[in-house]
């Protein structure tokens, strides 16, 4: 084999894998956003001055989202915007009501709260539920 045709089948290996990759990406992507995209009302603007934390740890079912989340929570929800990262896959910004937001017991002392957003299992910062005062007892 000679030096070009070795460099074509590495190159062909590094381009197959890079598109498998984002091929998983996009679908735990889709999977997650997506699916609170689909069970939510229309995403809505934060109200200015609520909380908002940039570059936030966050767990939707097996999939961990770490430090590729901007939170902010305000009377409407919790709103979720993707980093730039997770937006090439396509998600969008995404607005859970505190209707569909429920607290799972004996996690709120830790740094990620467990609950469910939309019926699906996820972590979220305990600060989302103490920033709300009316929102910390749910």
């Amino acid at each position: 084999m000679t030096g070009i045709q070795t460099a074509i089948l590495i190159a062909c290996f590094i381009l197959f894998d890079s598109m498998v990759v984002c091929a998983i990406i996009h679908a735990i992507v889709d999977g997650c956003f997506g699916h609170l995209a689909r069970r939510c009302p229309p995403a809505v603007p934060l109200t200015p001055g609520a909380p908002y934390r940039e570059f936030q740890d966050m767990k939707f079912g097996m999939s961990n989202f770490g430090k590729c989340i901007h939170i902010g929570v305000d009377e409407s929800g919790v709103h979720l915007f993707p980093t730039r990262f997770l937006r090439w896959f396509r998600a969008k910004h995404v607005t859970i009501p505190w209707t569909q937001v429920e607290l799972e017991p004996d996690t709120k002392n830790r740094k990620l709260v467990k609950c469910r957003l939309a019926g699906s299992k996820a972590s979220l910062p305990a600060w989302c539920f103490d920033a709300i005062p009316e929102a910390s007892d749910r």
